[in-house]
């Protein structure tokens, strides 16, 4: 959907899939949900199809492996990931998956992220505090973003890429728990600006 790729699907009458898609300013957000499938975005691809993106991944419903800068990843439901659609990559699974992936210019990103690649094929939690609310806040969009109009649109994909930098950029042990979440990692990324 996002760049040149192989891929391998099981070629049995039972294979399911299904890819829904929506714009959101210069954001895409996919929703998939598709069994046994093997994704290979090679050196090859890559020099036919440059894409300077990245693309998060957020498993609803896993396990799915994600294979990127020599690392592995195993992706399941309630954890997320980036991938670098610039580099090679493997993401694989044996079963149904329910996946969100939402793709966003490498350019605009850089602003959000001290290093890219470091969160690549890196598993983060969004069982709780600020990566499910990242989690919670794609799947509405998923549902919600048509309706949300140009300007709308323009405005919630800031707020997104925001709130995944933070969701991203915190260690774990850096984030105090409770109503208090938030408004200390807005602070905190605003103190290293």
């Amino acid at each position: 959907v996002y760049a040149s790729m192989d891929v391998d699907v099981r070629g049995t009458p039972e294979f399911e899939g299904v890819i829904t898609q929506c714009s959101l300013d210069d954001l895409d957000l996919t929703r998939a949900i598709v069994d046994y499938e093997v994704a290979r975005r090679t050196r090859h691809h890559i020099a036919r199809d440059v894409n300077q993106s990245c693309v998060f991944l957020f498993v609803r419903k896993g396990p799915l492996t994600l294979e990127q800068f020599g690392r592995e990843a195993l992706l399941d439901s309630n954890s997320c990931s980036m991938v670098d659609l610039s580099s090679p990559y493997v993401l694989k699974h044996a079963a149904l998956t329910d996946t969100f992936f939402l793709k966003a210019p490498e350019l605009v990103l850089r602003s959000r992220f001290k290093d890219i690649q470091s969160h690549c094929a890196v598993v983060r939690s969004i069982g709780s505090g600020m990566g499910r609310i990242a989690a919670d806040l794609i799947a509405s969009l998923n549902e919600n973003a048509s309706q949300a109009g140009e300007q709308g649109a323009a405005c919630l994909a800031t707020q997104i890429l925001d709130i995944l930098a933070i969701a991203f950029e915190a260690v774990p042990t850096e984030m105090p728990e409770g109503p208090s979440l938030a408004r200390a990692a807005v602070r905190k990324r605003a103190l290293a600006y």
